[in-house]
Parts: C-alpha cells; structure tokens; sequence
C-alpha cells in the first residue's frame, strides 16, 4: 500500500501544472497514460464512492434510530435524499468543508483524552499514593 501510494504521489509530482485545479488528480492521471484506463478509474471512483456513501449513511442513521424499524427504513430514506442533495454542493467544496472541521474535532477529542488521563492520574494519587507510582 505504501509504495503504490508513493508512485501516486510521483506521478502526481510529475504533472503539477496538469493536476492544478482538478478534483480527482489521480483520474486526471490515469485519463492521460489511456481513455480507457481513465473511463476504468472512474468506475472505480465512483463504486467506492458509493460503497463509502452507504455504510456511512447506515452507520449515521443507526445512531439516530433503532435498527431494523419501519422509523429507521423510513430515516434510511430521508437521510439518503439529504446526502444526495448535500452532494450537488461540489466534491472540492465539500471536502474542503469537513476534513478541516473533522481535524478539529480530532484535536478537541485529543485534549479531552489527554486531560482525562491526567484527571486519573491525579485521582489515583489522590487515593493510594503508592499505587500512583506504578
């Protein structure tokens, strides 16, 4: 996995004026070694996408609602049209929308572990000092 991702990064270091601009860099890519090979990508793209979209869907809307429910089918629906729709806003914008949100929720959960590790540590040395050591 490491070396195809370096041979990506590579290829996508070698056409920097190609890829400035473009959404899928990789697709650019495979659309200039082959047609086909790019119309291949794509399909590729596109199922993972899919594949992506439906357990992510499922997983958000089993959280909400009890599975295996007619209120879940029902949400399953209404959840799936807000997705698609949500989707009409541009793959660019909305990557560039929630990986910097999700990276800080990422720091926010970090600190909140770290400050509960020190809150333990200290209740620990609170009740057995001895044990505090360990």
């Amino acid at each position: 996995m490491g070396i195809l991702l370096f041979l990506i990064n590579l290829g996508m270091m070698s056409d920097l004026k190609g890829i400035e601009g473009s959404g899928m860099p990789t697709l650019h890519l495979a659309n200039q070694i082959s047609p086909w090979l790019g119309y291949i990508l794509s399909i590729i793209l596109l199922g993972m996408i899919y594949n992506t979209a439906v357990g992510m869907l499922y997983a958000f809307t089993a959280r909400l609602v009890p599975a295996e429910t007619k209120r879940f089918k029902l949400s399953v629906i209404i959840v799936g049209i807000l997705a698609f729709f949500a989707s009409f806003v541009g793959f660019i914008k909305l990557v560039g929308t929630v990986y910097p949100i999700t990276g800080y929720l990422g720091f926010v959960i970090i600190a909140a572990l770290i400050i509960s590790w020190i809150r333990s540590k200290m209740k620990k040395e609170a009740v057995n000092p001895e044990l505090a050591k360990f």
